[in-house]
């Protein structure tokens, strides 16, 4: 039984995956109005210092951070 490359999906191939491209295209657009509309601030628990998670990632726990209306 050969496989056919045609038919075969690949979430890697930009090509193949409009969804994956629509997906992050929205994630920009609605990061932009949101940092044009609010000022970013760092938080109350700030200064405790990053706390992290090596599980798969390394990752931060948690991030504190106020938004201020422009």
């Amino acid at each position: 039984m050969t496989r056919d490359c045609n038919t075969s999906t690949n979430i890697y191939d930009p090509i193949n995956c409009v969804g994956m491209r629509f997906a992050l295209m929205e994630l920009k657009m609605c990061l932009a109005q949101l940092l044009r509309q609010f000022i970013v601030l760092p938080g109350n628990r700030i200064k405790q210092g990053f706390k992290h998670d090596e599980t798969l990632v390394i990752r931060p726990n948690g991030i504190c951070i106020k938004l201020e209306k422009r």
